[in-house]
Order: C-alpha cells, then sequence, then structure tokens
C-alpha cells in the first residue's frame, strides 16, 4: 500500500511492477485505470503482473473480511 498521495515519480505502472497492490487514497476520476490501461498497451507493464497484483489485493480482502 502506498502512503496516502505518496506515488512518487515512477508512474502507476511503476508502483505495480515493484509489488504495490493498493494506492491510497484512489480516485473517483479515471486517473488511476487510464495510466495503468496505457501502460499494458504500450508494453510498459504485462498482463501477468497486473494480474498478480490484483489477486494479491483479492487474497488479502478474502482473508481479512
Amino acid at each position: 500500500m502506498t502512503d496516502w498521495g505518496g506515488y512518487g515519480d515512477r508512474g502507476r505502472d511503476g508502483l505495480i511492477r515493484a509489488g504495490v497492490n493498493w494506492i491510497a487514497p484512489g480516485s473517483d476520476d479515471d486517473t488511476m485505470v487510464t495510466p495503468l490501461v496505457e501502460a499494458l498497451e504500450n508494453g510498459k507493464l504485462s498482463r501477468g503482473v497486473l494480474q498478480r497484483s490484483v489477486a494479491d489485493l483479492i487474497r488479502v480482502v478474502v482473508r481479512f473480511h
């Protein structure tokens, strides 16, 4: 999980590649989703890395639900 608003300068895709699964505080608009979609489309982020990140997050939510 990131610090509140502490995204650094690596971009959203860099956070996912580094193992961050929860980006706080998130956003009501597309400032989180669009950069990840673009990173997938231009090859900066692989589908497998993104899937692993989502699976890790789901495991935590299920475990502590």
